[in-house]
């Protein structure tokens, strides 16, 4: 009962911090939503895609090593690894926010899109992004649930004050509340700084990858394939059917963003549990998984049910003009999130097993499905048919994932002892 307590504990505090954050980001995308139109609100799903990929870089490189060869560590040695780790992500986010800027000066000067300043404000604030979205890690790794949610509670007060009173002067812009939300940012980072007291190192990045690359590039490969190709659809969809189809696939992930706090939650206890269930006997697995991924793509299906039985006006409430271009997709999205939902059981035992190159090759394929998915069906049917198509990939990826998993359990079976 200690133990069970203990891991509820852990996961209602990463439920928690993740909902906080998640409230964060869906408060700005209600925001833009608002004030712009569902061409801008389409530009903000691209902005908000350029920061995924840059978390889906640093998390790799950095925290997730960190966490997987210094969370047992002593001390001492534990908070210098975390001092080298964060030299590389405040590194790789000063490297990124340049390119991010870069990108945005050449929408604005050289194609002369009005667009550019939400890029670059992004930009300049990105190293801020990364470098707190670390702290959020290295506090739960650490034990410190309640320091995680407090720095995200920091995040979303400066947020709001900021948006409070661009709203309040009537300056309230796509751009301005982008740059609120960087702020916050910026600031639960500097406070993240001082409640860790430990500065990042920058002299020891390259020490840092000479002793981790072993570990952290298959790490980017699983990201850069499972996340990375995922969150270059929007960009796909707007070149080929424009920023309306972006923005109708942004409202829906938007209204179902709520699973993805679900799914995080649980991740924190979810593996280490499932590590332990297959050290003693591989088969108990099996109906691991088969809870996590039916339990999960269930909830998926009713609530998205239940979004779309929505009046219109309670819709139009929350995301303005953009309701009425993002309804007609959300049935279809909400196939695409319990498809992944369907396959992240068996990915879980796969890790749990050992069988990390596996789980890469079977998430892989499954992005590039769901990708190929969303590119043919842009160009047959704009963004009903992306979504239709990225759901199709999800799900015949999901059936690949069980029949892979289940062979490999057979074989770990096999040498589990009498």
């Amino acid at each position: 009962m200690s133990r069970g307590r203990r891991l509820a504990r852990v996961a209602s505090w990463g439920v928690a911090d993740q909902v906080l954050s998640s409230l964060v980001n869906f408060g700005l995308g209600v925001a833009v939503a608002r004030v712009g139109t569902p061409a801008e609100f389409g530009l903000y799903g691209l902005v908000f895609s350029a920061y995924l990929i840059a978390i889906n870089i640093t998390r790799p490189l950095a925290v997730e090593p960190l966490i997987i060869r210094f969370a047992d560590k002593p001390a001492d040695e534990w908070r210098v690894a975390l001092g080298a780790a964060a030299g590389v992500v405040v590194s790789v986010g000063l490297a990124l926010g340049a390119g991010v800027i870069g990108v945005g000066i050449a929408l604005h000067v050289l194609i002369g899109m009005s667009f550019g300043p939400s890029f670059v404000v992004l930009g300049l604030g990105l190293m801020g992004l990364v470098l707190q979205d670390t702290w959020r890690s290295v506090f739960f790794t650490e034990h410190r649930g309640r320091e995680a949610f407090f720095n995200d509670l920091v995040w979303g007060a400066t947020t709001l004050a900021v948006g409070a009173g661009l709203l309040l002067a009537g300056q309230a812009t796509v751009v301005t509340m982008i740059a609120a939300w960087v702020i916050g940012a910026n600031v639960a980072a500097l406070a993240g700084l001082i409640r860790t007291a430990r500065p990042p190192d920058l002299a020891a990045v390259k020490p840092w990858w000479r002793e981790q690359r072993d570990l952290a590039t298959p790490l980017v490969g699983e990201h850069l394939i499972a996340n990375v190709v995922a969150e270059t659809i929007p960009y796909l969809i707007s070149a080929i059917s424009g920023l309306t189809s972006v923005a109708a696939l942004r409202a829906a992930q938007l209204l179902l963003g709520p699973f993805n706090v679900v799914f995080q939650g649980l991740g924190l206890v979810a593996l280490p549990e499932a590590v332990r269930i297959g050290e003693r006997s591989a088969g108990r697995l099996l109906p691991l998984a088969a809870a996590f991924s039916l339990g999960l793509a269930s909830a998926v299906l009713v609530v998205g049910i239940g979004i779309l039985s929505l009046p219109n006006e309670v819709g139009t409430v929350i995301l303005g003009a953009t309701w009425d271009v993002g309804r007609g997709v959300i049935l279809p999205y909400t196939l695409v999130v319990a498809g992944m939902m369907a396959a992240a059981g068996p990915t879980l035992a796969l890790r749990a097993l050992g069988e990390a190159r596996e789980a890469l090759v079977v998430g892989g394929t499954r992005s590039i499905m769901s990708l190929i998915g969303a590119v043919i069906g842009a160009i047959t049917a704009g963004a009903l048919g992306a979504a239709l198509g990225m759901a199709a990939g999800h799900w015949i990826g999901a059936i690949g994932t069980w029949w892979r998993f289940v062979v490999l359990m057979r074989r770990h079976q096999g040498s589990d002892p009498a």
